[in-house]
């Protein structure tokens, strides 16, 4: 008995294999690389925490605490609904002084009754801006 093994047939299966593991090497470095790039460019978020009160036709929003408070350098509220846009910027003091500084939107006055979205933004010292608080509130006049 005769036994003809044909060596051929086993290099394409061979080459196949290293070209599959090879293309499965390049394709997770360039996910890697886009990972990478993506990682550089998160910016950490700042931990400051403000509350907004509604008065009688206007709103008050006061810095209360935070691990982040004293690189705080100003913060700002916005009222916004379908009647207009109401902004004040309370820049009194940076860091800790601004803990417990009550802003009022509007500065003077009164705004009509009704539900409003709130924003309060805090800038810090090191240039960047955050949203520190959205919500909504009900004022009344």
């Amino acid at each position: 008995m005769k036994f003809h093994a044909d060596r051929d047939e086993a290099v394409s299966p061979v080459i196949a294999t290293i070209l599959l593991v090879a293309l499965t090497v390049v394709l997770v470095a360039i996910v890697a690389v886009v990972m990478v790039g993506m990682a550089n460019d998160i910016v950490p978020t700042k931990t400051v925490a403000a509350t907004v009160l509604a008065g009688d036709g206007y709103a008050t929003a006061t810095v209360v605490s935070g691990n982040d408070v004293h690189q705080l350098t100003n913060f700002s509220l916005t009222l916004f609904n379908d009647g207009g846009t109401y902004t004040n910027l309370m820049d009194e003091g940076t860091g800790v002084e601004l803990v417990g500084k009550i802003l009022r939107v509007p500065a003077s006055g009164k705004v009509s009754s009704g539900i409003y979205q709130y924003t309060i933004t805090g800038n810090f010292s090191d240039g960047s801006s955050q949203v520190l608080s959205i919500g909504t509130i009900t004022l009344t006049a």
